[in-house]
């Protein structure tokens, strides 16, 4: 009986299959390591020095969070208490905010990387009742659409004669009147209520309109509208925090180029001779004696030179979790020849502080 090898035809099949498993697998495979590279380059260096003769003082920390009435970074799962879900708030008021219905959470997903919600447009949503405003307030948020669909309502806040909406339409994210186009990424919203309403994108200002007879909302609904039908959500939201202020321009923009959560400024006064560039600065929390969180946060000094020999500089230090009583162990970087080196962490010029409200 004579044996009979493949066809040609199933052979030519299997190899190009094979080929497209093959090409899709070093896809995966590569995209998945530059992430990670990406990601380790972005935040530390593995070159450590002594540091020695290096002298700096800190002058002040300053952390005031006093203008945000509500914080939500979304960097944790819902916690059940007495049959009802919440997510934490990290405001002053530390209010409870009612998580309905099991919205999605992606513990690597949003801007960051460290958690975000994902609505699935059904009947899920957050809400939170009796918030203390005032006559101006700012919202902030980082959103991702990725799916077209009809009016979808992102947050709405309800006054005692009127709503404020943040709602997509299509690829447009409206505040009231105001609207942008939106792309399938991570983008940074601004929506500012005072004398003008103003809508900011990515840190640019988009539009703005008088705005007359304001109310501050005192309850908000995030992933649907109060009214019906609700409308809901069907969309990625990430750090939304409300402010009893209206942000200016500036503030804005910084916060969009740093990526600013919240602001530790740490004021230090630096040895022109021999200065120090920045810190590594471990944010620590603690549950008792159990270390619960470890993160290492970059800051840089500010360039200006100031007076010799001493300059007065300023290096923010930002994260979305940052709260009273967290410890700061700050770890002193230096740049010699365009190679940042950090100071090895058995050196004496690093210090330790702890977050107090101002």
């Amino acid at each position: 009986m004579k044996k009979r090898g493949l066809s040609p035809l199933i052979a030519t099949v299997l190899l190009i299959g094979f080929t497209i498993v093959l090409a899709s697998f070093i896809v995966i495979w590569g995209s998945s390591f530059m992430r990670k590279i990406t990601a380790e380059t972005s935040q530390t260096t593995n070159i450590t020095t002594q540091c020695t003769g290096f002298n700096y003082k800190i002058d002040s920390v300053s952390y005031n969070r006093s203008n945000i009435i509500l914080d939500l970074p979304f960097e944790e799962k819902e916690t059940e208490k007495d049959g009802v879900y919440y997510t934490k708030d990290y405001s002053i008021n530390n209010y409870f905010v009612t998580v309905y219905n099991n919205p999605f959470w992606d513990s690597a997903g949003g801007n960051d990387g460290f958690g975000a919600y994902k609505f699935v447009g059904i009947d899920d949503y957050l809400e939170k009742s009796n918030i203390e405003t005032n006559s101006k307030m700012t919202i902030e948020l980082w959103i991702k659409m990725g799916e077209i669909g009809s009016n979808q309502f992102i947050i709405d806040g309800k006054t005692n004669e009127n709503h404020i909406y943040i709602y997509k339409k299509s690829t447009l994210l409206n505040c009231n009147t105001k609207s942008t186009y939106l792309d399938n990424n991570w983008n940074y919203i601004i929506c500012s209520f005072g004398e003008y309403i103003s809508l900011y994108k990515n840190g640019i200002k988009e539009s703005e309109d008088i705005i007359s007879n304001f109310e501050s909302p005192q309850d908000i609904y995030i992933g649907r509208r109060f009214d019906n039908p609700p409308l809901p959500f069907n969309d990625y939201v990430d750090n939304i925090k409300i402010y009893n202020t209206v942000l200016t321009d500036s503030e804005i923009k910084k916060r969009f180029d740093k990526k600013i959560n919240h602001e530790v400024d740490i004021k230090i006064t630096n040895n022109i001779d021999k200065k120090i560039d920045g810190f590594l600065a471990i944010q620590e929390k603690e549950n008792g004696d159990k270390l619960t969180l470890s993160r290492e946060i970059f800051c840089d000094l500010d360039e200006d030179p100031g007076i010799n020999p001493y300059s007065t500089e300023i290096c923010i230090v930002s994260a979305p979790t940052i709260e009273k009583d967290d410890k700061l162990r700050l770890i002193p970087i230096i740049k010699e020849n365009g190679i940042t080196k950090i100071c090895s962490k058995d050196s004496s010029i690093i210090k330790e502080i702890k977050i107090l409200d101002n």
